[in-house]
């Protein structure tokens, strides 16, 4: 999704920039394109978190701020990003390069996935366990060591065997790693009657 955030103290002129991002907009109607619309500075920086939006169309002159200055306020507001924030954004212009030059990527296979080491499977890249947020390497070693005993019955079988925490299997669901993996081992009887 690409984000647009226009601010402009005159209405006409906002008007004028929104006709002209969703003329844009509509000749690009392959890409998802979002954007906000502010008529002050400070409604702009009130809302604004790291990475939101991808370009600012700014007023240069304003009432309560310049352009240009709302422009290092906001410039500055992502240098005091935090360490985790920093390496995430790092991360994903690694991952947006190697997307633009044609590198694919695999999901994570609880069964072939190594523990510390990415790894070409098919021409396509699989990531190590342990770039799954929150799982260290003696985590992704023991989901490794897991696998290799057999499939996992469930995620309570997983996290009786791995000992991962809740939070990272939690996370790992989200992922859609755990595929079609039941909650727990028991079973219902009522499970395969057909209503």
């Amino acid at each position: 999704m690409f984000r647009i955030a226009i601010c402009d103290d005159s209405e006409r002129d906002l008007r004028l920039n929104l006709d002209m991002v969703n003329k844009w907009k509509d000749d690009n109607s392959d890409s998802e394109i979002v954007v906000d619309a502010f008529h002050s500075p400070n409604d702009l920086l009130e809302s604004h978190t790291e990475d939101m939006y991808h370009l600012w169309i700014l007023d240069i002159m304003m009432p309560e701020r310049d352009g240009i200055s709302l422009a290092r306020e906001i410039r500055k507001k992502g240098d005091e990003a935090s360490k985790k924030e920093q390496d995430s954004i790092r991360d994903m212009r690694i991952v947006q390069e190697m997307y633009a030059r044609g590198i694919e990527f695999l999901p994570i296979d609880l069964y072939k996935a190594k523990a510390n080491r990415f790894q070409i499977i098919d021409g396509k890249l699989m990531p190590a366990l342990n770039c799954i947020d929150g799982m260290g390497d003696k985590a992704a070693e023991a989901v490794v060591d897991a696998a290799k005993q057999g499939k996992f019955l469930s995620k309570d079988d997983f996290r009786d065997r791995t000992k991962v925490s809740k939070t990272v299997i939690d996370l790992m669901d989200d992922l859609g790693i755990f595929g079609d993996i039941p909650q727990s081992n028991q079973f219902s009887l009522f499970d395969n009657v057909l209503v």
